[in-house]
């Protein structure tokens, strides 16, 4: 986790993508997804109660690898 976020959490998070995720700039479904790939991911950021572990339930996914990465950082 890179920016704010990466500050303030130092650790892996489990990101859960579910029917509803949409996917942006780039990125049509789960399948454009590529080890490497660079990704924004917006969603709600909760603590599993049973493990303790951070897990991210995705909203959004942004594809950052586009050559026109500003319309993806305005949003």
């Amino acid at each position: 986790m890179n920016g704010f976020v990466g500050q303030v959490i130092p650790s892996n998070v489990t990101v859960y993508l579910g029917p509803q995720c949409n996917y942006r700039y780039g990125l049509s479904a789960f399948s454009d997804l590529t080890d490497g790939a660079t990704v924004r991911v917006v969603g709600i950021l909760l603590k599993n109660q049973a493990n303790g572990n951070l897990v991210l339930l995705a909203r959004h996914v942004d594809g950052l690898d586009l050559t026109d990465t500003a319309t993806a950082a305005s949003q």
